[in-house]
């Protein structure tokens, strides 16, 4: 849906395809902000590992996604459920991409 807008907005020229980026900055400022931000933080800190760093090194913890798989499940199976079949739907049809 956002390929197709900015396929969209490129074709109708420099302007408007410009005029589109900044309505989608204008949208996601606060993302941006808050990614600012972030950088900010680690280069002041000189990396993402608050505290001792040889206590708090930053790993994959690989069972935390199983754990964070549990949590989402249980809060958002409302939303999963009904859209379980457009998802392997589109799966299917995207197959390399997913």
């Amino acid at each position: 849906l956002l390929w197709n807008n900015v396929v969209h907005h490129i074709r109708r020229g420099k302007l408007p395809f410009l005029k589109f980026v900044g309505e989608m900055c204008e949208n996601i400022r606060i993302h941006i902000g808050v990614v600012l931000i972030f950088i900010v933080f680690v280069i002041v800190n000189g990396g993402i590992v608050l505290g001792d760093r040889t206590a708090h090194t930053a790993t994959i913890h690989v069972p935390q996604l199983f754990y964070f798989s549990i949590f989402f499940s249980a809060f958002a199976w409302p939303y999963i459920l009904p859209n379980v079949t457009l998802f392997l739907r589109s799966v299917r049809k995207h197959w390399l991409v997913s």
